[in-house]
């Protein structure tokens, strides 16, 4: 916070912090008023991962954890509180995009045991129903395609008979 020109990746360590907030700062100024405020390591402690957004996700993903030189190792070596930061803004990001695709499975998983085992057998005796009648139909299909397949075969016979025929005549 005591540092006029920060390191690169110090500065972008911050930028995704301050994104993943979602906090307005403009220029590095505005940022080491941030870190030197007296709610800035409580709001990283009490940061609520569950209000993220997955558009807010998937920014911090390209444009920060997407680079190569946006790990610990490197980040740790330009300052260590910035290290830690970078950990930091990596977890966030990776438990609220995997929340986002846990938690619909997790969901469908609670409503079947929720469920007794008659309605689950009925929904999937449904669906089986569908998947035979649709074969059922599929198999009627290739039946009428092998009959019109027979029908051009013996069409095919009877011209190429009709040719040796005139062959015939014409020798």
């Amino acid at each position: 916070k005591n540092i006029r020109n920060p390191p690169k990746m110090v500065e972008i360590t911050m930028s995704a912090v301050v994104t993943l907030m979602r906090k307005k700062i403009k220029d590095w100024r505005q940022m080491q008023k941030l870190l030197g405020s007296n709610d800035f390591i409580r709001s990283i402690l009490r940061f609520n991962t569950n209000k993220i957004k997955a558009k807010t996700c998937k920014k911090i993903i390209k444009k920060y954890i997407s680079m190569e030189d946006f790990t610990f190792e490197k980040v740790n070596k330009a300052s260590k509180v910035a290290g830690s930061l970078a950990i930091w803004v990596t977890a966030q990001v990776k438990f609220a995009h995997s929340k986002g695709t846990v938690l619909p499975k997790q969901k469908c998983v609670e409503k079947l045991i929720s469920m007794d085992m008659e309605t689950i057998q009925l929904m999937y005796t449904k669906e089986v129903s569908l998947i035979k009648s649709r074969i059922n139909e599929m198999k009627k299909d290739i039946i009428n395609e092998v009959n019109k397949i027979e029908e051009l075969k013996k069409e095919l016979k009877e011209k190429q008979k009709m040719v040796e025929e005139l062959k015939g005549i014409l020798n």
